[in-house]
């Protein structure tokens, strides 16, 4: 009796073994020679669901070998609704833009475009439907050309704005710190200021007591902070 047990609970320990592993290579993609680079989660595909976007990345060969996954619900319970077709995806942002309660997705890429066969970093929108993932704005390009964007409520209201670092177009040596709000049909540049240095990281946070939101980056192991008063950027201090 006491080995029958032995034997019943050897084969519980071994299905789960082999469940977890089947369950890891599922969602990391080990199984297709791929890895995840980057996790966001959300809501995607509604205002009740629990979304994770997942860019993948293979473990041997070119970033056009990317791709995304979007998952709906959490743990076991996770499906995979979408899967993209191989893309030059260099990462990705889930974004409430328009603010309607579900968030959007924006995809940073390095591709080339039939009106500009250069390579260069584009931007592109997309929404849920029914049907699965759709292009809500593919204008790639923004005032400048970028080099880094994010997503943060810069302006206090609850909506999510875009903040770029940019180079300019007649002078790329010159790096800009920019701000946009969606339209509905794009982005609209609320303002710009110049930079001393590509920054190391960005971020939208707010201090404790202060209701104004603040752009904080990282130059060269220096702090500066930048916050939107009307529609310019001013510089903290």
């Amino acid at each position: 009796m006491l080995t029958s047990v032995f034997r019943t609970t050897g084969l519980v320990i071994v299905a789960g073994i082999l469940f977890g592993f089947l369950l890891r290579s599922h969602f990391t993609g080990e199984s297709d020679g791929h890895h995840i680079i980057k996790t966001c989660t959300g809501h995607f595909t509604g205002q009740g669901d629990h979304n994770s976007i997942i860019l993948f990345a293979p473990v041997k060969g070119t970033t056009d070998s990317n791709y995304i996954a979007v998952f709906r619900g959490e743990g076991r319970n996770r499906a995979l609704l979408w899967k993209s077709p191989p893309a030059p995806v260099w990462d990705i942002f889930l974004s409430d833009i328009d603010s309607d309660g579900c968030d959007e997705l924006a995809l940073c890429l390095y591709k080339s475009e039939p009106h500009d066969p250069h390579k260069d970093n584009r931007l592109q929108i997309y929404s849920w439907e029914q049907d699965g993932v759709h292009a809500l704005w593919r204008g790639t390009y923004l005032s400048k050309p970028f080099v880094f964007v994010t997503f943060g409520d810069v302006s206090g209201d609850d909506t999510q704005e875009l903040i770029s670092v940019e180079r300019g177009r007649q002078h790329p040596d010159k790096l800009f710190l920019s701000v946009y709000r969606w339209n509905g049909f794009g982005f609209d540049l609320i303002s710009d200021t110049g930079l001393p240095g590509m920054p190391d990281t960005v971020r939208v946070f707010r201090c404790n007591g202060d209701s104004r939101p603040e752009i904080e980056l990282t130059i060269q192991k220096s702090t500066e902070r930048y916050y939107l008063i009307d529609t310019f950027l001013k510089k903290r201090g």
